[in-house]
Parts: structure tokens; C-alpha cells; sequence
């Protein structure tokens, strides 16, 4: 099985650094500007970002330097580097990088990113990642609630670049109030995972794990997918060997807190996606 993974930033190369051959079967073949670097990896090859052509699986990790945005300006939210990743990403829509295959995107902010990918080429194998690393943050967030994580299981509605919302199974003391405590303890940890102005290097590296571990084990993951029903990219689960993607029903108490989260979206899509 092969892995196409475009781009080469930081995230990538710590990425690469860690997996090393965890993956028996699996073929890495990155897509770079400048493809000259020297790795003895038996699993992993580097080609000119010109010569890929869409098949397969793909991970696309293209961005810009967030880190100089994101100095410049006054808030540290993923929002702030949409614009110029949009205008990056549509140079390779518009040379039919995404016509087919399916993509998972990592490019912040990963759903908006993902729809406008959608909407663009018309292929809807589009996922946007980092609910896993949001599912892992929400579980060692729980504990200092009173909350086993172990004992109560939960989905994530909403998405992750506007920080997604918990949705308990069964928990008899879950109300908005709760969830709105939820929701700002994992925006507080998210922050403090920031060094400096450099986005938490540590969180796309683990959202790459966790599709590939996904992808590798055939067992699902928490990620982003687009929903006919909302026309919009949001929270649900895939197994990546399916095309079944599943959106989880939201309880009484996260329902309206979904409902703002989803029209704020449409608002950012508006803003900022339809003037690229």
C-alpha cells in the first residue's frame, strides 16, 4: 500500500523521524519543492510536488509559514492563516490534485481547507484531520472534572479548528454548562500547546499517527467529513478501508452549541473561502 504525503515542513520531518518502519507494507512517498532530501528509509521516497498525480491515499500537509503570519498578528486562531493556505491550495486544485483519491487534510484550518478542496474539485473523498488529537486532549481533560473518560464515553460535534464540542453518551450530570467548561479547558490546553507563535507541532504529528495507525489497523478514527445535510465538513467517524462515514447524533445539551458552532462555519466559509 502506498501513502502519498505533499509537503515537508516541521511537522512532516518529526513525523518521519518517529515512525521510522512501524508500518510493514506500507509505502511513505513525500512530495516536496525541492526533493533533495537524503533519508536511508526502506519505506520512504521523495519526488518533485510537480509530479504528483492523484491515486490512492494522500495526506496533504502544504501550508504556508504560519509561524510569520501568526507573529504579525493579533490572535493565534487557525482562522489567521486561512486565507493565505486557501490561495496555496487552489494553485494545486487548480492543476487537479484532488480531482480523485482520497485526501486527508492536515493544512490549517483542516475543515474549512477540506471543503473548499470539496466544493472546488467536485471530489467529496475529502477528510479534514485533528478531532483524533481533540478526542485525546478532551480524555486528560476529563479527569479534572471528576469525569472518567474510561467510564463515559463520548463523540466530538462541531470541528476542530473552532475547538469541538463533547457529546456524552450516557452521563446523567452532562448539561451546557458543563460543556461550555469542557469546551474552554480544551481551547486553555490547546493554547498552551503553542511555542512562541509556532503552531503545537506535536498535535499535527500526532493527527498523522492516528490516520496512519487508522489506515494501517483498519479501525476507525475521530475526523472531519462532509455532511450533504449541513453542507459542511464536520465531526463524525470513518474506517478509512470504507467510504462509510458516520455523523453522531448530538444530545439535548450540545444541540445548540452545535447548531451556533455550524453557522459560525457557514460565516467563515462565506468570509473568508468564497473570496479566494
Amino acid at each position: 500500500m502506498i501513502i502519498n504525503i505533499l509537503g515537508y515542513g516541521a511537522v512532516v520531518k518529526k513525523f518521519i523521524h518517529l515512525f521510522h518502519d512501524d508500518f510493514p507494507g506500507i509505502a511513505f512517498q513525500f512530495y516536496l519543492r525541492q526533493p533533495d532530501v537524503s533519508l536511508n528509509l526502506n519505506n520512504v521516497s521523495f519526488h518533485h510536488l510537480e509530479s504528483y498525480q492523484p491515486d490512492g491515499t494522500t495526506i496533504c500537509c502544504l501550508s504556508v509559514n504560519e509561524e510569520s503570519i501568526l507573529k504579525t498578528s493579533t490572535s493565534s486562531s487557525r482562522l489567521t492563516v486561512a486565507k493565505p493556505n486557501l490561495e496555496l491550495i487552489n494553485q494545486f486544485i487548480a492543476k487537479g490534485f484532488f480531482n480523485s483519491g482520497r485526501h486527508y487534510i492536515l493544512t490549517n484550518p483542516s475543515e474549512l481547507i477540506a471543503e473548499y478542496i470539496i466544493k472546488k474539485s467536485g471530489n467529496n473523498d475529502i477528510y479534514a484531520l485533528g478531532l483524533s488529537v481533540d478526542e485525546a486532549r478532551y480524555k486528560s481533560i476529563l479527569p479534572s472534572f471528576g469525569i472518567s473518560p474510561l467510564q463515559h464515553q463520548f463523540d466530538i460535534l462541531g470541528n476542530h479548528y473552532q475547538y469541538p464540542i463533547i457529546n456524552f453518551h450516557h452521563y446523567q450530570n452532562q448539561n451546557i454548562n458543563l460543556i461550555h467548561d469542557l469546551l474552554h479547558a480544551l481551547s486553555v490546553k490547546t493554547r498552551s500547546e503553542f511555542t512562541g507563535f509556532k503552531p503545537p507541532i506535536s498535535g499535527g504529528v500526532n493527527a498523522m499517527l492516528d490516520i496512519v495507525n487508522a489506515i494501517y489497523h483498519k479501525r476507525r478514527i475521530m475526523i472531519s467529513g462532509y455532511s450533504s445535510t449541513d453542507d459542511a465538513v464536520i465531526a463524525g467517524y470513518l474506517t478509512p478501508d470504507s467510504d462509510h462515514f458516520h455523523i453522531p447524533s448530538a444530545n439535548i445539551a450540545a444541540q445548540d452549541l452545535l447548531e451556533t458552532t455550524l453557522a459560525t462555519h457557514r460565516s467563515n466559509y462565506q468570509k473568508i473561502a468564497e473570496k479566494v
